[in-house]
């Protein structure tokens, strides 16, 4: 059942205050609401259980709708920025709510279908990684200072790598904290995955670790050991890690 369907059931037997209760994730799971986008599931319990249904059901029951509906769009922004969920799901979930609760007549599906809600690449620390690569401390790439470490000949060799697997995108434009999963859905559609059983980003890794003679660990091992590689960051520091380092190279060539 979509998520909207299963909130209005459970609102209607329960009333609206049933979203700012933390029970709302059990009665929701009761109807498969989150089988068909289980990245979902986290989001909707940060909502539930970090005060923010009870906001949005005293908005929906005692202010105007544009009031609400401001309340909504700057949510959807602090469950991305704050809480590092990817844009796409904070969007549905809440979308999702004002739905059920008659705010907004639509609520867009997430492309990705898969179980990780996070967006590592996006941690706020990525102003502090820029500088910590700038040997000027300008912002500006050693590359483009003609100064290449070890570290960027892995780099320059990974977004190669990446721009063959997902034809349209250019080398010089993958930066290391760009999210694998944009860069996928920027450089071919996601619906040549379809029905294979992978998500994009996880198909992009078993290409690179095949090319690079790297076995990258799976989606699952990745979620359990806490150790998602979401960013062209995460990938090149654990090829760094995970294959010997030659002198003058830091990866092999395919």
């Amino acid at each position: 059942m979509k998520l909207q369907d299963a909130l209005r059931k459970v609102i209607r037997r329960y009333g609206m205050s049933i979203i700012e209760d933390k029970r709302v994730m059990a009665f929701l799971a009761d109807y498969k609401a989150f089988d068909e986008f289980p990245a979902v599931k986290p989001v909707m319990k940060a909502i539930a259980e970090g005060g923010y249904g009870r906001e949005l059901c005293r908005l929906a029951a005692d202010e105007s709708d544009a009031e609400y509906l401001r309340y909504a769009a700057g949510l959807k922004n602090t469950l991305a920025a704050d809480k590092n969920f990817w844009k796409e799901f904070a969007d549905y979930a809440v979308d999702s709510i004002s739905l059920a609760l008659g705010l907004v007549s639509s609520a867009a599906e997430p492309l990705d279908h898969g179980f990780d809600p996070e967006n590592h690449g996006n941690t706020g620390k990525e102003d502090t990684r820029k500088a910590q690569n700038s040997p000027s401390g300008t912002g500006s790439s050693s590359q483009e200072d003609g100064n290449e470490s070890p570290d960027d000949v892995v780099f320059q060799k990974v977004r190669e790598l990446i721009a063959e697997y997902a034809p349209g995108l250019r080398p010089e434009d993958i930066k290391p904290d760009d999210s694998l999963k944009e860069l996928c859905h920027k450089g071919r559609s996601a619906s040549v995955v379809i029905g294979l059983g992978y998500d994009e980003p996880s198909l992009l890794l078993l290409d690179l670790g095949k090319k690079l003679g790297i076995t990258f660990p799976s989606l699952w091992a990745q979620i359990a050991g806490n150790a998602r590689i979401a960013t062209v960051r995460d990938a090149v520091e654990y090829i760094k890690s995970h294959q010997p380092r030659q002198p003058g190279s830091g990866c092999t060539d395919s």
